[in-house]
């Protein structure tokens, strides 16, 4: 019960939705294009470096910058996936909160302020989610981009290879070559959406494990007493309790006494313990 006094409610439900769909598609898509991307990556490096090993250099040489970008890509995605997955909590909070107090709102004639409200967040998502698109479209046009200079550096210097009589298998080798290199844009795609995919599913995993690694507050003591068959009677002795650390207490040194079959009223203000009372009967919390 302190859990959910302290979760809002479009939060848990941004995450059972839209967290879990993204961990789905890392485990899914995600990683299935990520070894496929690996399988194709192999394949051509191995059959560059069987034609000429100088053109293996010249193709292996622009991975260092590659993986520059995406490491580049990966730092700035992940605290804004983030963003974006808390943005979408906050706006399903706002919009349950809405259908749930639905009366209130028509009450109190609050339709244009809670409209508002909702807009607002949904505007901050928005900008959200254009940040996202312009570093996804960075990194799905950086890489045929750095591809297509791969391609300049191996045509000029395979060329010059075969006016010298170098290149072994002449024209063809360097058109096959290059033919590989281009078909390397595949795997890049791949990679990139891979990258996506992973940096979704890693901040969705970090809100999925921010509730399950919760410390619970209720715990069964080791020397716990087995209760034996229960008569109804209630005592309170001395009892202290407070819903937040180091506010004051809602309950301060109470005690009480009800038999079996006894009927006993609680009468006070709001936020005098009456309903606190009754929920450290059952355990909701621990005094």
């Amino acid at each position: 019960i302190h859990f959910f006094d302290g979760m809002e409610t479009g939060q848990l439900i941004s995450r059972g939705t839209s967290d879990m769909d993204a961990i789905r598609r890392l485990l899914s898509i995600g990683l299935r294009i990520f070894f496929r991307a690996i399988c194709l990556y192999t394949g051509i490096f191995v059959i560059i470096g069987l034609m000429d090993w100088r053109m293996l250099v010249i193709v292996v040489g622009f991975a260092p910058v590659m993986f520059i970008a995406m490491f580049n890509y990966a730092k700035r995605i992940r605290p804004l996936m983030r963003e974006v997955q808390n943005k979408f909590g906050d706006m399903n909070n706002v919009l349950a909160e809405n259908v749930y107090g639905s009366r209130v709102v028509r009450a109190f004639a609050a339709e244009k302020y809670e409209s508002q409200k909702f807009e607002n967040e949904n505007e901050i998502y928005l900008e959200l989610n254009l940040r996202l698109a312009k570093l996804r479209a960075y990194i799905t046009t950086i890489f045929p981009f750095l591809l297509t200079i791969g391609s300049f550096f191996l045509i000029f210097f395979g060329g010059r290879a075969i006016i010298n009589g170098t290149l072994a298998g002449g024209v063809g080798t360097l058109v096959a070559a290059n033919g590989y290199l281009i078909l390397m844009q595949t795997p890049t795609r791949f990679i990139s959406f891979a990258i996506i995919h992973y940096q979704e599913g890693t901040a969705s995993l970090n809100r999925i494990f921010e509730v399950i690694d919760m410390e619970k507050k209720i715990k069964e003591k080791d020397d716990a007493i087995e209760i034996p068959r229960i008569k109804g009677k209630i005592e309170f002795k001395d009892v202290t309790f407070s819903y937040v650390e180091g506010n004051p207490p809602v309950l301060d040194g109470s005690s009480l006494k009800i038999e079996p079959a006894e009927t006993v009223a609680f009468l006070g203000t709001t936020g005098s313990g009456k309903s606190t009372i009754v929920s450290l009967v059952p355990r909701f919390y621990d005094p």
